[in-house]
C-alpha cells in the first residue's frame, strides 16, 4: 500500500526554513522602518512648535509696535493706556498672547504644543515675555526652550524685541 505518490513533477517550492528566514528579515526591516519614521514625525512636532511660538511673539511684537487693535476690540477706558504686549507660557504646554492696559491683562490668543513637546526653560519674570507699545523693545532679554523626543528648540527674545530661533 502507497501512502503518497513521491513522483518528480519538476516543481519546485520554498522550504519552510526559507519563508521563516525572509519573515523574519521582513519583519526586523519594518520594525527599523517605523522607528525611523517616528523620529521623523517628532522631529517634525518640535520644529512647527518652534515655529508656532515664534510667530506669536514676533506677532505680539508687531502688534506692539503698529499699536493694533486686537479683535473684538479691547477697551482702554481713558486715562488708562495700552503699554504693551506679551507672551506668557501657562503651563508645560499651553501658551497666550495678550495685552496689558495699565495693569490690567487681556488674553487675545491662546495655543498649545502638540504631545511630546514641552516648555522646559520659561523666561522670567512671570513667564512672560514683554513688547512695549510704539516700540516694540522687551524689558528683559529671555529664551523660551522647547523640549522634544528627538532633542530642543531655543527661541531667545534681546531687549531690542530681537526674536531668534536656534
Amino acid at each position: 500500500m502507497v501512502l503518497f505518490n513521491m513522483k518528480k513533477t519538476g516543481l519546485r517550492g520554498f522550504t519552510l526554513i526559507e519563508l521563516l528566514v525572509v519573515f523574519a528579515i521582513l519583519i526586523v526591516g519594518s520594525t527599523a522602518g517605523m522607528a525611523s519614521f517616528r523620529r521623523i514625525a517628532d522631529s517634525k512636532a518640535l520644529d512647527v512648535s518652534a515655529a508656532e511660538v515664534e510667530s506669536l511673539l514676533n506677532n505680539a511684537r508687531i502688534s506692539a509696535v503698529t499699536q493694533t487693535i486686537p479683535q473684538p476690540p479691547i477697551v482702554c477706558i481713558f486715562p488708562k493706556k495700552w503699554k504693551m504686549y506679551s507672551v506668557r507660557i501657562i503651563s508645560g504646554n499651553s501658551y497666550e498672547m495678550g495685552i496689558y492696559c495699565d495693569g490690567d491683562r487681556t488674553t487675545i490668543k491662546t495655543g498649545k504644543l502638540p504631545t511630546g513637546v514641552t516648555f522646559n526653560v520659561l523666561p522670567a519674570p512671570n513667564n512672560e515675555i514683554f513688547f512695549l507699545t510704539t516700540t516694540g523693545t522687551s524689558p528683559a532679554a529671555g529664551t523660551i526652550t522647547l523640549i522634544g523626543t528627538v532633542g530642543q528648540k531655543q527661541i531667545t527674545i534681546d531687549t531690542s524685541g530681537n526674536i531668534t530661533r536656534l
